[in-house]
């Protein structure tokens, strides 16, 4: 015998079996849903709620079509008691949705499923972890700084004979070369050879230094006897000043929530910063990391680092 054809005559017994086929319509519902592999919890929660709205439906269908009679109380029981389940349900979900709460309402829609927590890490545990210091910093200027020179000079040998004629003139050294003078007082004329006798025969004299070594030298010649010779040549000091690059590295100790002001010359510094996480870095102008912060301003250089409270475990 068919299924539906006794489903059907049960009915035309008991009128009210007739709503089995919504039953059944239910069932197929429930059917689709695992079809669609809509997960269960979703699925049975959705049908119930739907159950008690249908019978809220009939209930209302119900009491309209009874004013009196035996079954008018019943009815209004039932309209109230799925009203108040509706009402229940949807503050239910709500709490669930924004608070997680009642518990075993949300197990029911979401399973038994906890987030995992993060382990709190007490604060002398931070306190161990944070780094020391900052990091390495050093702090590399160039300056400069005015030196002299100094280079001592001897001349190729000078000869002024009067064999065969009388000599009156200036001999002078070397020119000097561009950027050197002579010192003061360290030019002499050594003389190395000579005929005749001093201030007779030759005379040397009126030796003066700037702007080149020079001195007066005359020698008279004689028919008879001897002639003035001499030979001779110039000592002397050379100096000037010069401008050397002076590179001074300076180690710059800085400890948390401290403040350092350091003397530098503009476009002249350099830093080179190792953090505690991370490679050397080459700084030459303003600079903000986590760590440390650099700020030139003039002839000073600011470099500060955070307090531990406000960095944070590292």
């Amino acid at each position: 015998m068919n299924p539906l054809t006794i489903l059907r005559e049960a009915i035309k017994a008991v009128p009210a079996l007739k709503y089995a086929f919504g039953l059944l319509g239910l069932v197929a519902v429930a059917a689709i849903v695992a079809m669609l592999k809509v997960e269960p919890k979703i699925a049975v929660f959705g049908t119930v709620v739907i159950l008690i709205l249908m019978v809220a439906v009939v209930v209302f269908a119900r009491l309209t079509t009874l004013d009196t009679g035996i079954l008018k109380y019943p009815a209004i029981v039932f309209l109230w008691s799925f009203t108040l389940l509706t009402v229940a349900t949807g503050g239910c979900l709500f709490s669930v949705a924004t608070m997680g709460k009642p518990k075993f309402f949300a197990v029911l829609l979401l399973g038994n499923r906890t987030d995992p927590v993060l382990p709190e890490v007490p604060q002398k545990e931070q306190a161990i972890r944070l780094p020391a210091n900052p990091g390495k910093i050093v702090l590399t200027v160039t300056t400069s700084e005015v030196r002299t020179d100094t280079m001592d000079v001897v001349s190729p040998q000078r000869r002024v004979d009067s064999s065969s004629d009388d000599h009156d003139q200036t001999v002078t050294s070397d020119p000097i070369p561009a950027g050197w003078s002579v010192v003061p007082g360290s030019v002499h004329v050594p003389i190395t050879w000579a005929q005749g006798k001093q201030n007779h025969d030759w005379w040397l004299d009126n030796i003066r230094e700037n702007p080149i070594p020079a001195v007066h030298v005359r020698t008279e010649h004689h028919g008879l006897g001897t002639s003035g010779k001499i030979e001779f040549h110039f000592e002397y000091k050379l100096s000037r000043r010069i401008e050397v690059p002076k590179t001074e590295d300076k180690n710059i100790e800085l400890s948390w929530g401290q403040i350092r002001v350091e003397p530098i010359v503009p476009q002249k510094w350099v830093i080179h910063y190792t953090p505690p996480d991370g490679p050397t870095q080459e700084i030459i102008g303003p600079y903000k990391m986590s760590f440390i912060e650099i700020k030139p301003d003039g002839e000073k250089l600011v470099l500060s680092a955070p307090a531990k409270k406000d960095q944070g475990a590292y």
